[in-house]
Order: structure tokens, then sequence, then C-alpha cells
């Protein structure tokens, strides 16, 4: 067999390289064009997030608005049950006032009615001895008198009481000033 020249192997050897440089640039342009495609896919996936995110601030910004005006709303609703609990307090005061002085009023009736009531049981026991002293009845019935102004028992304090109330009073005071009358008609002679 003949022999391959030394020319050829240095051939095989440059053509064997060739083709291994050749492989390795195929290799590499995959790969650069794998990872191109790479960075555009997270290229894109960057924008993706971006506009998610864009989305999403929007959407918080429109949850911070009704957040707000839930706020604004509930505020206003918190000055109006204010408004409202101050005017009712105010109602519960007058209410409060309004029955202590009827109470007052009551009181103060109950001792016109027990100041009647003492004076008419003092007049019975001056009338039963006046006739055999009528200077010391004339007395007491001038102590009953003072009395009667200090207290200042008067028939007008019954008027929203009742009409029967009036009279009793009234009666009192003309008993009062008739045993006097008949005292000092009594004590003149």
């Amino acid at each position: 067999m003949a022999r391959r020249p030394k020319a050829s192997t240095v051939g095989l050897w440059s053509g064997a390289i060739d083709t291994y440089t050749a492989l390795n640039v195929r290799n590499m342009k995959k790969n650069y064009a794998s990872l191109i495609e790479t960075q555009r896919n997270m290229i894109g996936l960057q924008r993706e997030q971006i506009e998610l995110s864009k989305i999403g601030f929007t959407a918080t910004l429109g949850a911070l608005s009704n957040v707000r005006d839930l706020t604004v709303a509930s505020m206003g609703m918190i000055v109006e049950l204010d408004e409202k609990l101050q005017e009712l307090s105010n109602n519960q005061w007058e209410i409060a006032q309004h029955f202590e002085r009827i109470e007052q009023r009551e009181k103060f009736h109950a001792e016109m009615r027990y100041s009647v009531f003492l004076a008419n049981q003092a007049l019975d026991r001056i009338e039963i001895y006046s006739e055999d002293f009528p200077a010391y009845a004339f007395y007491q019935v001038e102590e009953l008198e003072k009395i009667v102004e200090q207290r200042d028992v008067r028939a007008v304090h019954f008027s929203y009481v009742s009409t029967d109330e009036m009279n009793n009073a009234q009666n009192m005071l003309n008993r009062l000033e008739r045993l006097k009358s008949e005292l000092i008609l009594r004590l003149g002679d």
C-alpha cells in the first residue's frame, strides 16, 4: 500500500480542527441564540411584572381611596352621632330639671297643706279655751298669724293643685281673721 504524503496528515489535522472549530462555533451560536432568547423571555417577564405591579399599584391606590372615603364617611357619621347624643343629653337634662321642678312644687304644696292642717288644729284648740281665756287666745291667734305670714300660706299657692285645696286654705285664713276679730271685740268689752 501506498502511503500518504505528510502534507496530507497536516491537512487531516487542519480539517479536524476546522470541523471542531465549526462545531464549537455552531454550538456557540446555538448557546448565544438560546441566551438571547432567554434574555428576551426575562425582559418579557420583567415587563409583565412591571405591568402587574402597575395594576396592583393602581388597585392599591383605589383601595386606599376607598379606605379614605370610608374613613371620611365614618368621621361624618361620628360627628352626626355626637351631635345627636349631645341633643339627647340636653333633652334628658331638661326632663330631669322638669321633674325636679315638679317635685319641688309638690313638696311646696305638701308643706302648705301641712301648714293649713296645723293651723286648723291650732284654731280648734284656741276656740276651745277662747271663752275662758280670751287674752291668751288672742295672743295665740297673733302668734299663729305670724307663722302663717312667715310661711306665706295663701290660697293662690293651691291654684295648681285643686279648687278644694284652695278653698280649704282660704277657709283657714278666713277663720283665723274671724277669730281674731271676735277676740278683739270680746277683749274690748
